[in-house]
């Protein structure tokens, strides 16, 4: 399995299912959250009811302040969208120099927020596809679609090695992934397009946002 390290910012309904996937894979993820979720998951890890098959998981670490973990290779942020300069600042401890952050927002302010605090060189652009509720304190119930994730470097790079990283690990991890290499969309567009690289676990299909 991958040496590399990720962590989720936001361990709720969203960032707690991709945690627990990417746990269950067998890679190194920490997981950032607070209150009821975070004692739950300190004391019983996550867990997954899906109709893919219920699971258990147990993150590599569980806490509410960032600097216990330390930098990672690659940062999923899952809060909510009022929630992302906040996050951005506090997450500070879990940065390397070649740190990549992909928000699961949704849409373009999640990292144009992100380039604006912590810079361009760790800002991905990215969304996710999956219907999901937290259950109970530490338990995720994933009630509808596909769980589809897909990342993109920002102003049109390819994917740096970090990016790639993840990608891959949700691509393993995860029942859909999709990466796109190149993701060229100017902040004033509402518009994306990209070169789509499905992996194996992926059906062919052109993007519809």
């Amino acid at each position: 399995m991958s040496d590399r390290r990720f962590a989720v910012f936001g361990a709720g309904a969203v960032g707690g299912y991709f945690a627990a996937m990417l746990a269950r894979a067998g890679f190194c993820v920490s997981v950032v959250s607070r209150g009821q979720q975070l004692e739950a998951i300190r004391q019983n890890g996550l867990q997954v009811q899906s109709p893919k098959g219920n699971f258990s998981a147990v993150p590599e670490q569980a806490t509410d302040d960032p600097a216990t973990i330390g930098p990672v290779d690659a940062v999923i942020l899952a809060v909510k969208s009022w929630q992302v300069e906040d996050a951005a600042r506090a997450m500070r401890p879990l940065l390397s120099a070649t740190t990549k952050v992909l928000p699961l927002q949704n849409g373009i302010d999640a990292s144009r927020q992100l380039e604006q605090i912590l810079g361009r060189d760790h800002a991905l652009i990215g969304l996710c596809r999956i219907i999901c509720l937290v259950a109970a304190p530490g338990c995720i119930r994933h009630v509808g679609l596909e769980p589809t994730v897909v990342l993109g470097e920002l102003y049109g790079s390819g994917l740096s090695e970090s990016a790639a990283a993840l990608a891959d690990a949700l691509g393993a991890a995860v029942w859909w992934s999709k990466q796109v290499p190149r993701f060229m969309r100017p902040f004033g567009k509402s518009w994306v397009r990209g070169a789509w690289r499905p992996n194996r676990n992926t059906k062919s299909e052109e993007p519809r946002m």
